[in-house]
């Protein structure tokens, strides 16, 4: 039940009073395994206890069961939505004094159990205690225990803490007088599908709502429902055989096996839905067209239309199934339906990193962000929380996006990344997320999931891309050198620009909106025509700045063994200068460009718009 739930009884005409009680899901079912959560109380740097945390609302139960009694302290404190608490009078903890409550997770898998970490609630003021063996006498109005295993209860108010973890235990509505609080319990009952307890005259009474259904009509319909799911069967295989050299053929050619299985599936409804129709409608035409031939009048019945949708339809279904799955198996382009993440996930450090099955080059890198950023957004907010998908592309083509995965009813958020890595001139995509994950069955989804989409990544993009065929004469093959100086050029734009940019920003205040956006956006686009030439260019670079790097160490090489020879008077001081002064004037001239090409690419490193 939701405070919603509670809200509306409240809005009720027969509702005089109503309040309720929570408590921390020690217990909550995620997929294929559970989250167990501990309360924990801690007083300054003494360990925690384990506690056991239960809200009420303050009001209600000190008018209903004189509750300000039972407390030493300020009850006057303890207000609903307040930060305050109520201890048992065990804990060695001086009223006024704060404490901090804290809960210890973990997930519990069948190949073992994780620690999710501990999750702090906050600091609360004790303003009172009680003594538990007082409070073992209150009752509900079923006579049971209004608390549980006292010991080690502590109470809160109401609204004091907002967490995912907290749920309503009980709901307690005292009715106007008129009204009959059993009717009552069995109209909220049947409306919110739970137990509902009513006190009518001194007696309690449990009302509860199920569903029972009774097979025992249907039983002497088996036969006669088994023999039509066997005649489909039969027909539906016997199509498949007749026609199994022609699906192969189709399959080889590349049909498509979900198109298969949809065929086979309709062929076979349609036979039952003909036959449903020819028998059971065309009984009751023919008893209205030939009376006199019939000795028994046909009568009309739902139960007879069930029985009938039930054998032309569903056991028509589950007849033709197996035939269809058969057919389905022909196709050589069938694959497994969920595809199992074997030995795909790579552990680095405590990172496990998915590769996506994508490689494209850093020229289209801006394309494929706003791709990954699109199909995160694609994604249903039960698997990702859309406010945290937040991003950044780098000047060298890489990019980052970080979004939070949810799972389990949005009660686990587990932090992931989608990278995109430069390796040489391509950009390799990759999903990053804890280590502590890897056996989480809903991770999983959301990897197969994303690389569903990705894969689409080609065909989106050439619907992006115009592509203009020019003939004209071969240009010039540019030399290294001359790369270097139009990339520091293009570097210089950029820079220029993003100055602009910045004095634009400062004389914002005295600029209208129209005219401030239309600026900005032109130097905006501007810098990323440049990103983008800049990109283009820089393609080979970290392979020249390889051959640079390894040209120096040959060098110096070459260097060091001409010295060593001079020293062992194998050369004259004349050849020793001859040999090593050009030498050392290369080494020079590459430390100068090696200087150059690193501060190219520690620009195109940076996130674009920090220059």
């Amino acid at each position: 039940i939701s405070v919603y739930d509670v809200k509306w009884i409240e809005e009720q005409e027969w509702c005089k009073e109503v309040s309720y009680m929570e408590k921390i899901k020690n217990v909550e079912w995620v997929g294929d395994g559970q989250i167990s959560r501990i309360g924990l109380l801690s007083v300054g740097t003494e360990n925690p206890q384990i506690v056991n945390i239960i809200f009420l609302d303050p009001a209600f139960i000190d008018k209903y069961y004189n509750f300000s009694r039972y407390v030493r302290g300020f009850w006057k404190d303890f207000l609903k939505g307040e930060k305050v608490t109520l201890l048992p009078t065990e804990y060695e903890v001086a009223i006024g004094e704060y404490v901090t409550l804290s809960l210890d997770e973990y997930i519990l898998m069948p190949r073992g159990a994780a620690y999710l970490g501990r999750r702090n609630l906050g600091q609360f003021r004790v303003v009172g205690k009680f003594e538990p063996t007082q409070l073992s006498a209150l009752k509900r109005i079923d006579n049971n225990l209004l608390f549980e295993g006292i010991s080690n209860i502590i109470l809160l108010p109401i609204n004091a803490i907002k967490d995912p973890s907290i749920m309503i235990s009980e709901v307690t509505v005292i009715p106007n007088p008129g009204f009959d609080p059993l009717e009552l319990a069995k109209e909220l009952a049947y409306l919110l599908g739970l137990q509902v307890i009513a006190n009518k005259n001194g007696l309690a009474v449990l009302v509860e709502w199920s569903l029972e259904i009774s097979s025992g009509g249907l039983i002497q319909f088996i036969v006669p429902i088994s023999v039509a799911g066997l005649m489909v069967y039969i027909t539906m295989s016997s199509v498949y055989e007749e026609r199994r050299r022609e699906l192969l053929t189709l399959a080889t050619l590349g049909l498509d096996p979900r198109n298969m299985l949809l065929t086979f599936l309709v062929e076979a409804l349609l036979l039952g839905l003909l036959g449903t129709f020819i028998g059971f409608f065309g009984t009751y035409i023919l008893s209205m067209i030939a009376p006199l031939a019939l000795t028994y009048y046909v009568n009309p019945s739902v139960f007879t239309f069930f029985v009938a949708l039930f054998v032309g339809v569903i056991m028509v279904f589950l007849g033709g199934y197996i035939p269809s799955i058969r057919a389905q198996g022909l196709s050589l382009m069938g694959r497994v339906k969920t595809r199992e993440l074997l030995g795909e996930l790579i552990t680095e450090g405590d990172n496990i990193i998915f590769p996506l099955p994508i490689r494209e080059t850093i020229q289209n890198s801006e394309l494929l962000y706003n791709y990954s950023r699109e199909v995160l957004g694609k994604l249903p907010p039960s698997l990702v929380d859309h406010h945290s998908i937040k991003g950044e592309i780098y000047g060298d083509g890489s990019f980052n996006i970080s979004f939070i995965a949810l799972a389990s009813g949005q009660s686990v958020f587990i932090p992931c990344s989608l990278r995109g890595e430069k390796n040489e001139d391509i950009i390799v995509p990759s999903i990053v997320f804890p280590k502590s994950f890897r056996e989480y069955g809903q991770i999983k989804r959301i990897l197969r999931d994303l690389e569903a989409y990705m894969i689409g990544f080609s065909t989106w993009r050439d619907m992006q891309l115009r592509m203009k065929i020019v003939r004209e004469a071969p240009k010039k093959q540019k030399t290294m050198d001359e790369i270097l100086e139009e990339m520091k050029a293009v570097i210089e734009q950029i820079k220029d620009l993003s100055r602009k940019l910045g004095i634009l920003e400062a004389q914002k205040g005295r600029l209208t909106e129209e005219i401030y956006n239309e600026f900005r956006q032109k130097y905006l686009n501007m810098i990323d025509e440049k990103y983008k030439i800049l990109r283009s260019i820089s393609v080979g670079l970290e392979s020249y700045l390889s051959q640079i790097q390894e040209e120096i160490k040959r060098t110096n090489l070459e260097i060091e063994r001409v010295t060593i020879a001079y020293n062992l008077g194998e050369i004259s001081e004349e050849e020793y200068i001859k040999i090593c002064s050009p030498m050392q004037n290369n080494v020079t001239t590459l430390k100068s460009k090696l200087k150059e090409i690193e501060e190219i690419l520690e620009f195109l490193r940076k996130p674009l718009g920090i220059f």
